[in-house]
């Protein structure tokens, strides 16, 4: 505990999962949110070993179309941007920030990666970029120098029992086989390898 916890504000109920303060805004908080560190001196000349940073919210995560979720996302957020339960961060060499998610996400959608842009007309426009496959996540998003491709490792692929959405307990009842797609292959984490044609930036 901080010194400075037990005088921070507390919603109904005083759950400590529940804690509220200008860092976590809601209480409870099932959607995640992300916080951006600006460090001194700048963008001319940060200082990244710094002691001390200034930051703020990003973007508070969930369903910009449910008032009572309280997401925060850039008004031109569309029904296929917005998110939940963020959990890889990366960014490409164009400056541009990339999520994957992790977690229950609401019923409707699943784990996926988003790009979105940190500064500009663009900032904070999550962008749905690829989608893993059923009952794994996408993570560790990773870039060539150049930013024409992208690598992501798939985990867990086939987790999900399709039938009732729970954890599958054999081969027979995983919700995929991916990426052999063969009769008696496990599903396999893998990963894969995302490029645009003429060697175009990737995600833009």
């Amino acid at each position: 505990m901080t010194e400075n916890e037990d005088r921070l504000p507390k919603v109904e109920g005083g759950d400590e999962k529940e804690m509220v303060n200008i860092a976590n805004p809601r209480g409870p908080n099932p959607h995640g949110h992300l916080l951006e560190l600006a460090a001194p001196g700048g963008p001319e000349k940060p200082d990244y070993a710094a002691d001390s940073f200034k930051w703020d919210v990003f973007i508070l995560c969930g369903d910009p179309a449910k008032p009572e979720d309280q997401a925060m996302f850039h008004p031109a957020t569309t029904s296929a941007g917005w998110f939940t339960d963020p959990d890889n961060l990366a960014v490409d060499p164009a400056g541009r920030l990339w999520v994957t998610t992790d977690g229950s996400p609401p019923e409707g959608i699943t784990d996926s990666v988003y790009v979105m842009d940190t500064e500009g007309p663009g900032r904070a426009l999550p962008k749905l970029f690829y989608i893993a496959p059923v009952g794994s996540e996408a993570c560790s998003p990773t870039f060539t120098p150049d930013g024409s491709s992208v690598f992501l490792s798939i985990q867990h692929p086939g987790e999900l029992r399709m039938a009732d959405n729970e954890d599958a307990t054999s081969m027979e009842d995983a919700g995929a086989d991916w990426p052999d797609f063969k009769p008696g292959m496990p599903a396999r984490p893998s990963l894969v390898v995302l490029s645009r044609v003429n060697n175009d930036v990737v995600g833009s």
